[in-house]
């Protein structure tokens, strides 16, 4: 019985570990370039793919906890600036685990993945 009970406290504290920050990943999706108009899409945090068009964000970070794994990291950019191309990658805890990918100037684009686990 105590072997039980032991137990179940064990699963209840890594559960809620899993929670914290302690056991969460950062991601990051980089653009590298000067550009006035891209449109991306990727996929946030929550699961849902969010749509920016405008001039460079830069770089859209966020936490994925443990309970949120595995996660699909994912970013497409196009490009419509007339001069200067875009580099994107993908960083995991601030290492870049894909990338550089380019889109060109003039409607060029890319899409990139990563399986966070």
């Amino acid at each position: 019985m105590k072997k039980l009970a032991f137990a179940v406290l064990l699963a209840a504290a890594v559960f809620a570990l899993s929670q914290c920050e302690l056991f969460s990943t950062n991601v990051q999706y980089n653009i590298i370039g000067s550009s006035s108009n891209l449109d991306i899409l990727y996929q946030d945090e929550n699961g849902q793919l969010i749509e920016m068009i405008g001039p460079n964000p830069g770089i859209i970070s966020f936490q994925v906890f443990g309970s949120e794994l595995p996660f699909l990291a994912f970013i497409s950019v196009t490009n419509s600036d007339l001069i200067n191309d875009v580099n994107v990658f993908i960083l995991e805890d601030g290492i870049a685990v894909v990338g550089p990918s380019t889109a060109g100037k003039l409607g060029g684009s890319t899409e990139i993945y990563w399986i966070v686990d």
